[in-house]
């Protein structure tokens, strides 16, 4: 238990920091671009950094038994966690489907700059081709880890959620 609570923790404060920093920059762009659409996708998002904080208080009443834990932290690391669950899926959807079709991506995007070269009336760039392949390979396995890191996260919070859970049971059981 004790590798799963170090685990946890590591995984709970990467996510806390990349999707802290992720939202933050995303508020931003939708303020400065007024996009409604995009703060709302932020607010989704932020279920990732709620499901960490509240994974980090569950581990230390876990490490610390005098610090109660909240009666709205369990509801909350189920709750928000299928949410941040779904994104982590998605996001690991997204990097199979890129690993799995890259040469596609590849051509689709060589054609959208191409697209976008003409529509701008500029030269096309033929270095593109040769940086395409390389960059969908690293966003694909970028999506796979933070996907991993997220999902894993979760499903290790929720295990850590129901031994504690058992265990503040049986120590309210009358003897």
């Amino acid at each position: 238990m004790k590798r799963i609570l170090k685990v946890s923790a590591v995984l709970s404060w990467i996510n806390l920091i990349f999707w802290g920093g992720f939202v933050a920059i995303g508020l931003l762009a939708a303020f400065v671009f007024q996009s409604f659409a995009l703060m709302v996708i932020m607010f989704l998002l932020s279920s990732v950094i709620l499901h960490s904080y509240a994974a980090l208080q569950l581990q230390k009443s876990i490490r610390n038994p005098a610090i109660p834990l909240s009666s709205q932290t369990p509801t909350g690391i189920r709750f928000v966690g299928f949410f941040a669950l779904f994104f982590a899926i998605n996001l690991l959807g997204a990097g199979v489907t890129m690993l799995a079709n890259t040469a596609e991506f590849v051509k689709t995007i060589i054609q959208n700059t191409q697209e976008m070269a003409k529509a701008m009336q500029a030269p096309p760039n033929d270095s593109v081709k040769d940086m395409t392949a390389a960059g969908v390979r690293f966003w694909a396995i970028f999506f796979l880890l933070i996907g991993l890191s997220t999902a894993g996260n979760i499903i290790l919070n929720l295990r850590l959620l129901r031994w504690y859970m058992v265990n503040q049971q049986d120590k309210n059981k009358p003897v």
